[in-house]
């Protein structure tokens, strides 16, 4: 793909891309096998419409570098059954949020939360992210803004905070640096999206660029080792 070289880092190409839409180690595993922040070992990104609409690019990183830039045409499409109740969700969420903490409405980020591009990224999100021991996610850039999501079939807070053994900020953490966003260079949104029958719930990690003011977090997903001691 043009303007991505073999020798490039992973944040030198976020800086021109964004983050990928998908990550995975060389384990076939998030976040097991390489470091965080350095980002070594294999490492494979995937990214829908880059550099064009209907062109799908993939991303093969060793020893922390590009080693290799595949493209093809091959849409990676809609979800088989998109999830419309989140568009009034995530709405209603952010409404309350802003309500308890309106000093979040100042951030660009913060506006782009309920765009329509963001909504529709969600809604179109594969039901498929929850599988694994570990909480996993997608990406994509909207402006000042890289948003996460995550699925789970539960809306049981305390399963969810199962797969979170070492607390749910360092599952930030992890996943922030898998997918090469450095923080405080973009707003940084995870939101963790939850069904179980017809029971549903949204919930929010919401990381300001400005570096030093709170960030706002999840609390029913907050374990003990989210709490200094």
């Amino acid at each position: 793909m043009e303007g991505i070289e073999p020798g490039m880092t992973p944040h030198e190409v976020v800086d021109m891309v964004g983050p990928p839409l998908n990550a995975m180690d060389e384990a076939g595993l998030v976040g097991n096998s390489w470091s965080v922040g350095t980002l070594t070992g294999a490492l494979w990104w995937l990214y829908e419409d880059v550099p064009r609409p209907g062109i799908t690019t993939q991303i093969a990183f060793t020893q922390g570098v590009v080693e290799l830039v595949k493209t093809w045409e091959a849409p990676m499409g809609q979800a088989s059954e998109p999830r419309e109740w989140v568009r009034g969700l995530v709405g209603g969420h952010v409404a309350r949020m802003e309500q308890d903490y309106p000093e979040l409405a100042r951030y660009p980020g913060w506006r782009e939360l309920t765009g329509p591009q963001v909504r529709d990224f969600l809604v179109n999100v594969p039901a498929s992210l929850d599988e694994g021991l570990a909480i996993y996610a997608l990406a994509r850039r909207f402006g000042h803004l890289d948003v996460l999501v995550s699925t789970f079939a539960t809306v049981d807070t305390a399963r969810i905070r199962e797969r979170l053994p070492d607390g749910y900020v360092q599952r930030l953490i992890e996943l922030v640096a898998l997918f090469g966003i450095r923080p405080w260079t973009t707003d940084v949104a995870h939101w963790i999206l939850c069904r179980e029958n017809e029971k549903i719930a949204v919930h929010l990690a919401f990381v300001p660029v400005v570096q030093g003011v709170p960030c706002l977090l999840p609390g029913d997903l907050r374990t003990s080792h989210d709490f200094p001691t």
